[in-house]
């Protein structure tokens, strides 16, 4: 439609998607939801370890997938040791009495646990993991045991309302949380040459996240200031700006 806004794209899966077209739209960004992969929690739910004196989070997916689990109401009184805000809050809402929260990523979570006066922590997570939480802990005293609460499934095609605006040439930002949701969108891409990736300024959350974008030939690749979705938020809707401007 000849005058209409052009779009950001939230590539995040459900239901972080909708919470943040709804945060972008706080801030006069009109986004639509495009989910790359689906939350499929683990089934079923691997057992809380025998002694666990506290949780790791580094997700508010892990959060949702393990409330379905046995062990979760007994757990609750626990201290809940969350990789950023948002997973804080998510882990509150689940019942969580004790809830500490980092600094968004896994380094400032490593820290915290280093220095945590539990000994023996639980760390449920997806089945796809960035960095290594338990290595970061060696020598520090502390036990770290990990297992797969869900997994990020590859959506087999995009949603019909992401892929009719990218066809109709609407998209004027995009936003991607992950690396790996760089590789599947680089894909869908690669498979769909009337985008005009050109006109597209994508806005990563971390370096790791925007490599994969580099042979696209996007107008813009940008990397939010802070690994969180209020960082990110900020940067999309600074682009929207300038992307409605063109």
């Amino acid at each position: 439609m000849a005058g209409a806004p052009r779009l950001a794209l939230v590539t995040r899966p459900e239901p972080q998607a909708s919470e943040s077209v709804t945060a972008l739209a706080g801030l006069g960004v009109a986004a639509l939801a495009c989910p790359l992969t689906e939350i499929v929690p683990a089934s079923p739910q691997p057992a809380l370890p025998e002694g666990t004196e506290a949780l790791a989070f580094t997700s508010a997916n892990a959060v949702r997938a393990v409330a379905a689990a046995p062990w979760f109401a007994g757990a609750l009184g626990l201290r809940a040791y969350c990789v950023g805000s948002r997973t804080a809050a998510v882990a509150r809402a689940a019942g969580f009495e004790r809830v500490d929260s980092a600094a968004g990523d896994a380094a400032a979570l490593a820290t915290a646990l280093r220095h945590a006066p539990e000994r023996h922590i639980f760390h449920p997570h997806g089945r796809e993991v960035t960095g290594d939480l338990a290595a970061a802990l060696a020598g520090s005293g502390r036990l770290l045991t990990g297992a797969v609460a869900y997994a990020a499934e590859a959506r087999r095609r995009l949603p019909d309302p992401a892929l009719e605006a990218l066809e109709a040439r609407r998209i004027g930002v995009l936003g991607l949380w992950s690396r790996r949701n760089a590789v599947l969108f680089a894909g869908f891409a690669a498979r769909n040459r009337g985008w005009e990736l050109g006109r597209i300024r994508a806005v990563a959350i971390s370096p790791a996240a925007a490599e994969p974008l580099g042979p696209l030939g996007l107008g813009t690749i940008a990397v939010a200031s802070a690994p969180d979705g209020a960082a990110m938020h900020a940067t999309i809707a600074r682009l929207s700006a300038e992307s409605d401007a063109i």
